[in-house]
């Protein structure tokens, strides 16, 4: 029994002994958490100055691992800087290159690469945990600052860009053959004027030859295909572009009781008047449904309707249309207009430079006209000499609208100047005025100006009889290679070359001759191909009937000559050269003389393209008198006003162009080329249709026309003269314009 007390008392003890310990470290365990808690309250409080001077130096010198950081080791046993990864979080700035977190973290630039790098006490555990992550968007306290700040919200994703809008060539027109389809080409960054643009259309993949404009008239060798178009075109960027369209439907014949319908375009070619379509069709032309498409020489659209006003915008276009309808029979239609004149305006390009300021003792002129004209009736104007003259006195008239309008008048193009004859003292001219074009009340003014004492055409003099040399100046469109890019010459450049520069003295060429124009390696190796084998080239350069301003007419003489050298470039084409005016032949004396001062021996061809006056004749070394189809050369043929073309002694100065010819005609035209005096010849069985240019083929059996051309053994005498030409003498003009006003009938 006494045993058994004396164990229960052990056991007490023990169990005392027991709680005591247990006690004893229940109170250490409290007494060492609530020092603990108490620290981790401290450190969420804020930094330390230790770690906030670590924050500071790590701004002010160059980055390195932490040296005070616990290694740990990789899988690989190999040492890393502990807690470095890369930076994920939106709440860093880019602006600050290190940036300590509420939470110890301090974001370190470090090569452009954000990290995340710990800088807690050696040993001490991290407390970068997700307790500790703050919610997005909540206020943060900055290092050394009380006023939170709340981030920004993260970025949100841009909106996506539009797609620019793509260049493409579309094909206009109905699949039909007989049918004339257009492939008109869209840039948003527009298409440059005059600028370099070449077409290819395909039938089932297989290129068409000699379809290399932008429009095709399907024949019936397309019948069954599909049609392409391959182009490439400079925009307004001068940016080279390569477009193919899609296929057409399948071509299908037309009817066999069609009656193809046509279409050509009225009005007059001036800037203030109008173009107007108007379409011809046995089968009936539709009151609606018809939609009109304009289209520049080049192939730049112009709009839609059935007219088109011309502005400024339209100077210097040639422009054609194409109608789309259904004919009263039910026939599909799509026909295209043959191409207008150039669009000029009343205004020169010339600088006044080519007339020479009158003396005194020049001849005065005087104009003479009704104030008033009934509407429907001509008004008739009378220049005046104060004297008679040894030579022609002229002068340019010109038409100012005040009240009227364009519709009003009838201005013809050949009413540009009034001559009063050597011996006479007056020369009359006329004005017709318009029946029902509420013309009443309305006025306009008529001037003179340019006035020049000098012969316009002179008497002939000439002791020769015949010509005795000729040979041919070779017009062309064609691109010297057989493909952009490529390196074998076009068929066209490969049979000039065969016949040789003995038979074919000069060439032309037509470049890019814009202030921004950029080399073109086709040119580059024709050029030098030419200039091996001894052709001279010519560049082709517009002046638009001498009203596009001439300081670009040099600019673009100067650019060929920058872009293909002196050596290559022999001369200079100018075309639309009008000879009817004072002014336009003040210009061509401007220019002639310029580019005999400017660059010496170049050859100065103009094409006026018809006959000319003895007045601009000195102003040229050639010039194309005649520029139509054989028909016309054949059958219909105008005499020359001037003693200049009725000299066969100026036969190497001469040029006539002949089209659309037959071979069977080539030796008649020769031979009345040769009594025209023509003394240089280009013929070609090519016409104008369907791109208004034909030079872009060579005549058929071209090699036997080239020798019937050449078969009087000789060329025509160099007709290069390096020297300037006196100007024109002015004369006075004393009264000058008169107004007029338009009555009711």
């Amino acid at each position: 029994m006494e045993n058994q007390q004396a164990n229960h008392r052990k056991i007490k003890v023990v169990i005392g002994i027991l709680a005591v310990v247990l006690a004893t470290v229940l109170l250490y365990w409290l007494f060492t958490s609530l020092i603990s808690m108490n620290q981790h309250n401290q450190t969420n409080q804020g930094p330390s100055h230790n770690t906030t001077s670590q924050a500071d130096d790590e701004n002010n010198k160059p980055q390195r691992p932490d040296s005070d950081s616990e290694p740990s080791s990789n899988p690989d046993g190999k040492n890393e800087t502990n807690q470095t990864k890369t930076d994920e979080s939106t709440n860093s700035s880019p602006s600050d290159s290190t940036k300590t977190a509420g939470n110890g973290v301090s974001v370190v630039r470090n090569h452009n690469t954000y990290h995340y790098r710990q800088i807690a006490s050696p040993g001490r555990p991290s407390i970068h945990n997700a307790a500790n992550h703050q919610p997005a968007n909540t206020p943060s306290t900055k290092p050394g600052g009380n006023k939170p700040t709340t981030p920004p919200n993260p970025s949100k994703p841009p909106k996506p860009t539009p797609e620019p809008a793509q260049a493409a060539v579309k094909i206009v027109g109905a699949a039909e053959v007989g049918s004339t389809l257009i492939a008109q080409i869209d840039d948003p960054d527009g298409l440059k004027d005059g600028g370099i643009r070449y077409y290819q259309w395909f039938a089932d993949g297989a290129a068409i030859p000699g379809a290399g404009y932008f429009s095709y008239k399907l024949t019936p060798a397309e019948s069954g295909k599909k049609i392409t178009v391959k182009t490439t075109h400079a925009n307004n960027k001068n940016v080279m572009k390569d477009l193919i369209s899609s296929a057409t439907a399948t071509v299908g014949n037309a009817a066999s009781n069609n009656n193809h319908g046509s279409v050509t375009i009225d009005g007059i070619n001036r800037v203030g008047q109008v173009f107007t379509a108007h379409i011809t069709d046995a089968d009936g032309v539709p009151e609606s449904g018809i939609t009109y498409r304009w289209y520049e020489f080049y192939g730049k659209f112009l709009g839609t309707g059935k007219t088109l006003a011309q502005t400024k915008d339209h100077l210097g276009m040639q422009v054609i249309v194409q109608a789309s309808y259904t004919d009263k029979k039910g026939h599909k239609e799509s026909v295209t207009s043959g191409f207008s004149g150039s669009v000029v305006d009343n205004s020169g390009g010339g600088t006044g430079a080519g007339i020479i300021s009158p003396a005194a003792t020049a001849p005065k002129i005087t104009l003479h006209g009704p104030t008033n004209v009934k509407e429907g009736e001509t008004a008739v104007y009378t220049a005046t000499l104060d004297k008679a003259a040894s030579t022609d006195v002229s002068a340019d008239i010109k038409i100012t609208h005040n009240t009227s309008n364009p519709n009003n008048l009838n201005i013809r193009w050949d009413s540009q100047r009034v001559v009063i004859k050597a011996g006479e003292t007056s020369a009359k001219f006329y004005i017709d005025t318009n029946a029902g074009t509420d013309g009443k009340g309305k006025t306009y003014t008529v001037s003179l100006s340019n006035a020049v004492a000098g012969m316009v055409n002179k008497t002939n003099t000439s002791t020769y009889t015949a010509v005795n040399a000729q040979s041919i100046f070779v017009l062309s469109y064609v691109y010297p290679l057989a493909e952009a890019g490529g390196s074998e010459f076009s068929d066209y450049w490969k049979a000039v070359h065969t016949a040789g520069s003995s038979k074919i003295p000069y060439t032309l060429i037509m470049a890019d001759g814009s202030p921004d124009a950029k080399l073109d390696p086709g040119y580059v190796r024709l050029l030098k191909k030419n200039a091996e084998l001894g052709f001279k080239t010519v560049a082709y350069i517009r002046t638009i009937h001498q009203t596009r301003p001439i300081a670009e007419v040099k600019a673009a003489m100067a650019k060929f000559i920058e872009l293909y050298g002196a050596d290559k470039i022999h001369g200079f084409y100018f075309d639309e050269i009008s000879s009817r005016n004072n002014s336009a032949t003040a210009y061509m004396a401007e220019l002639y003389n310029y580019t005999k001062s400017t660059y010496g021996n170049k050859l100065v061809v103009a094409n006026p393209g018809t006959h000319i006056t003895d007045a601009i004749a000195p102003y040229a070394d050639i010039f194309m008198t005649n520029e139509g189809t054989a028909d016309e050369y054949i059958n219909n043929y105008k005499t020359a006003d001037s003693a200049f073309e009725n000299d066969p002694a100026n036969s190497h100065r001469i040029f006539h162009t002949i089209y659309t010819a037959k071979a069977s005609d080539y030796q008649k035209i020769i031979n009345l080329s040769r009594q025209r005096n023509a003394g240089w010849v280009f013929i070609t069985t090519d016409s104008t249709i369907p791109d208004g240019r034909p030079y872009n083929d060579l005549a058929k059996n071209f090699p036997s026309l080239v020798d019937s051309v050449n078969n009087l053994g000789r060329q025509p005498l160099d007709p290069n003269r390096a020297t300037e030409q006196p100007l024109l003498s002015g004369a006075i003009i004393s009264g000058s314009s008169v107004t007029t006003t338009i009555l009711s009938q």
